[in-house]
Parts: C-alpha cells; sequence; structure tokens
C-alpha cells in the first residue's frame, strides 16, 4: 500500500503494480480500490497500474468531518486525484468507472495532468439516458450525516439519486454490505453542476448488451461532456 497527503491533508492510501506508463483507476461512489483490482491486474504486464481508494473510503481518510459534511466539494477530489498522479510521476492515464468517469471528466476539465481518458458507464443525466436527482438531495444528504444517521443518507442517495426501487434498498439494507456502504457516506455530497466542457478526439466502444445508440467509432473533435450518440 502507498500513500499520499491530498491538499486539504487527507491521506489517500492506494496500491500500485506493474511498470510501464502509468493508469490510474477511480472507482464510483459506493466502491473501494478493490472494485477495479482485477481489470489493472490484466494491464500490469503492460502498465504501471494504480487503484486508489477514494477519499472516505477503504483505507483512505477524509478531513472533511460529519458535521462539515455541507462544505464537501468535488474540487476536494480532484485534488486526491492530483496528488496520486504527482506521487506516481507526474502524468497519467486515467480510467474512470461510474461516478469515478464523471470525477474524471471534472478532472480533466480542470487541468489535471491526464494523458487518456477511459470511462464506464459515467451515469449522464441528460437525453434521457438517467434522471437527475431532486434539486435539494445534496442538501438533504448533508442534513443527515451531520445527524449521525449515515444508513439514511444511503438509503436517500440509493432512492432519490440513483433511482433504486425502495424495496431494493431495504433488501441491500439488510445485506452484509450495508455497513460498508455506510462507511462511505460522506464524500458523494457534492454540488450539482455539469462536468464542463473540452473538445479532444474520442473512441466509443459498444457491448453486447449495450444501447443501440453506442457505437465503436472514432470521432474527432466529440465534446468529452458528452455522451455517446448525444
Amino acid at each position: 500500500m502507498q500513500t499520499v497527503t491530498s491538499a486539504d491533508g487527507t491521506t489517500i492510501a492506494y496500491d500500485r503494480a506493474g511498470s510501464g506508463p502509468v493508469v490510474v483507476f477511480v472507482p464510483g461512489a459506493f466502491n473501494d480500490a478493490t472494485t477495479c483490482a482485477p481489470l489493472a491486474e490484466q494491464l500490469e504486464d503492460r502498465y504501471t497500474v494504480v487503484c486508489p481508494d477514494r477519499r472516505g473510503r477503504g483505507r483512505s481518510g477524509d478531513a472533511i468531518t460529519p458535521a462539515d459534511a455541507a462544505t464537501y466539494d468535488v474540487q476536494r477530489e480532484i485534488e486526491d486525484l492530483d496528488a496520486v498522479i504527482a506521487a506516481e510521476g507526474g502524468e497519467a492515464a486515467v480510467f474512470g468507472y461510474s461516478s469515478g468517469a464523471i470525477l474524471a471528466l471534472r478532472a480533466a476539465v480542470a487541468g489535471s495532468r491526464i494523458t487518456r481518458l477511459a470511462l464506464y458507464e459515467p451515469p449522464f443525466a441528460i437525453g434521457g439516458l438517467a434522471r437527475p436527482g431532486p434539486e435539494d438531495l445534496p442538501e438533504r444528504l448533508a442534513a443527515l450525516i451531520a445527524d449521525g444517521r449515515p444508513g439514511d443518507a444511503v438509503a436517500t442517495m440509493q432512492i432519490d439519486g440513483i433511482g433504486l426501487p425502495a424495496h431494493t434498498v431495504e433488501e441491500i439494507r439488510r445485506s452484509p454490505m450495508w455497513s460498508r456502504l455506510e462507511r462511505s457516506h460522506r464524500p458523494w455530497c457534492t454540488t450539482r453542476r455539469s462536468p464542463g466542457r473540452r473538445t479532444c478526439p474520442s473512441r466509443r466502444w459498444r457491448g453486447s448488451a449495450s444501447r443501440p445508440s453506442c457505437s465503436a467509432a472514432t470521432t474527432p473533435g466529440r465534446d468529452c461532456a458528452t455522451p455517446p450518440g448525444r
């Protein structure tokens, strides 16, 4: 395990393996470094693969206390990613999964030293692909966390933010994984804003179960904040 200190003093833990150009794997909101580890293992014969625990998850800390959850801003996690990239040579390709893909996009737009992006299942809430959550969701989540109710914060995020049925969330709440979800409850109290815009060449892949609108074409000048086919 490696560690690095982010700009606000938070300790970010990560695993590193392999040799070659650096690829940093950024997992989703309810995930930790182990989520992307199987993919990273497939690449470590050609790349230096880096799998961090995002702040407030796994072995990483979080300088923001529950009482101050409302002060969370995605810029803190961009700084976390920047710290990891700096510690591993100063620039890197980044693979982002789910909300980690949105974080990677925001970091690229903010000027992070990212050489290439690979984005898997970014949860875009545009074009009918997903519904946006309520405008007051970040404030509600922060209030639940500050009140010492992490379980209710997780449930609210899953129902109102992700769109899971309430009965499904209740089933998850009774499962052994719920305690792990509660431990990662703070960092996704973020402000609601788009990733921004940056124009760059991009390549899109469609799996056997992907939507028909996805394709495997290269589109020069495609806006990085725009999902395939939109």
